[in-house]
């Protein structure tokens, strides 16, 4: 549940969900049905998608070290 609309101040560094957010704005901006899997677990993704790892990587440090207000 988000509470506040800032995408600046959410904190979520599963994997899995930043893959299918990733997926979701393709299919919006394509306006149709990506070919990528969607039943890949958090290793998988991280194995195979750059994108999803490197929003992950990029998460995961902002969060560690308490700087995400900083954009």
């Amino acid at each position: 549940m988000r509470i506040v609309q800032a995408p600046e101040l959410d904190l979520c560094t599963d994997p899995v969900e930043l893959y299918h957010r990733s997926i979701n704005a393709e299919e919006t901006q394509t306006g149709l049905p990506s070919t990528r899997p969607r039943n890949l677990d958090a290793d998988q993704v991280l194995q195979t998608d750059a994108h999803a790892r490197a929003e992950y990587i990029q998460r995961e440090s902002k969060v560690s070290e308490g700087r995400w207000a900083d954009g």
